[in-house]
């Protein structure tokens, strides 16, 4: 286990504040009883599987964003019904705000926002003071974020409203695919290793267990991942929208530009010039969409020049012959290292 990941064990156990749950007194779940844990999104889900050593629900089933997607009533019944949700926070569905407030109405319901989470690393950005922070921990257990105040540059992160507020009051936005870095999956599933522990004693020790091979797993991945990209060194690229900072900032990688800063954001027609201008000077080998975007800028981008289309995957939706967590990085990984092998 990583230093950074006994921290975050440390400080889950100490203080449960970033979760809304009932006393410590409810009644646990029966040892017949397999708590229910619904995932917001798919890479969640991986997580939660390996941790609860069984298949668990998903929300966000379908090839859409995440960011677009359009709750069913059997998914705002799952919402309610599940003794554990787990999900990143507003910024990355704020569709599910509504339904996640009132299921905290009952005691017995924990949810679990892993942008709150105590140990959890996000990249901010202050709304009007366009700064980017780099690797903050966020241990205010979900009551705010303390304000570091450093001079950054926007980078205009993908996001829609905030979870987090300074000590002002005022909103810090953050970029939110912030599964991407592997000591946020492990503060993620020792958060929830702990929660299942704690409604489930009788299978405490199958949950230590089955954390303790994750957390393993995931260090091996990491290291992998370093290995391919030095002897692999990524050619430049650009991609669809900025959904990979956590990620790059991880493995020392980063970006040449991007179309969207927001999945849903049109880029104006001076941007997209721009990057035409780019590709066609060759300043980039690849140009990465996503599968669950169809847009004909992307070929209309590389029309002209050199540059390879091929595709970035950072939720998991192209992990059909692999499954788990440690699949959506290694996927990502090779995606980028064997640019521009690989074309649409």
């Amino acid at each position: 286990m990583t230093n950074h990941a006994l921290k975050t064990l440390l400080l889950f156990l100490s203080s449960h504040a970033a979760f809304s749950y009932a006393d410590s007194n409810q009644t646990a779940t029966t040892p017949e009883t397999t708590p229910k844990v619904v995932s917001s999104i798919y890479p969640l889900q991986q997580i939660a599987n390996e941790i609860v050593g069984e298949p668990t629900d998903l929300i966000a089933d379908s090839y859409l964003s995440p960011h677009h997607y359009s709750l069913k009533p059997s998914d705002i019944n799952g919402l309610q019904d599940a003794d554990i949700v787990l999900w990143i926070g507003s910024a990355m569905m704020p569709q599910l705000k509504n339904t996640i407030k009132n299921r905290e109405k009952n005691e017995n319901h924990t949810t679990i926002t892993a942008s709150t989470l105590p140990g959890i690393q996000l990249i901010t950005e202050e709304k009007g003071h366009g700064h980017d922070d780099h690797g903050h921990g966020h241990d205010d257990h979900g009551h705010g974020h303390d304000d570091h105040g450093h001079g950054h540059d926007d980078h205009g992160h993908d996001h829609h409203e905030s979870d987090l507020h300074n000590k002002a009051g005022e909103p810090i936005f953050y970029d939110p695919h912030l599964w991407l870095s592997t000591e946020n999956a492990i503060t993620i599933a020792t958060a929830l290793a702990a929660e299942l522990g704690r409604i489930d004693s009788a299978h405490q020790a199958r949950y230590e267990v089955n954390l303790a091979q994750f957390i393993a797993k995931i260090n091996r991945t990491r290291e992998t991942i370093r290995t391919q990209l030095a002897a692999e060194v990524p050619k430049p690229y650009f991609i669809f929208h900025n959904a990979y900072a956590y990620f790059e900032q991880e493995f020392g990688i980063k970006n040449q530009g991007v179309i969207r800063n927001h999945s849903a954001q049109q880029a104006n027609t001076q941007h997209l010039n721009e990057i035409k201008n780019q590709l066609s000077g060759g300043a980039a080998a690849c140009l990465f969409t996503e599968p669950q975007f169809e847009s004909p800028i992307i070929k209309k981008l590389a029309e002209g020049s050199s540059v390879t289309v091929s595709i970035l995957d950072p939720v998991g939706y192209s992990s059909t012959e692999q499954t788990g967590y440690a699949a959506i990085l290694e996927n990502l990984a090779k995606a980028v290292s064997q640019c521009p092998s690989r074309e649409l």
